[in-house]
């Protein structure tokens, strides 16, 4: 799945907590998946798993990010 622009930006952007709101199917659970993993995993500096917080309202957007 390609990341819109907006969708990157807020992956990417390091340094600052981030809100995802949108619609309903835009991709919301993705991002914070995709954001965590990057954070994780990154060279420099990985945050630790006991330091990430992401916060879902639905059941299935939890499954999704377990």
């Amino acid at each position: 799945m390609t990341l819109t622009a907006e969708q990157e930006r807020a992956v990417t952007l390091l340094g600052r907590d981030v809100a995802v709101r949108a619609g309903a199917g835009s991709g919301k659970t993705r991002v914070l998946v995709e954001r965590a993993v990057r954070l994780v995993t990154r060279d420099d500096d990985p945050l630790p798993l006991s330091r990430l917080l992401a916060i879902t309202f639905t059941e299935k957007a939890a499954r999704e990010m377990k």
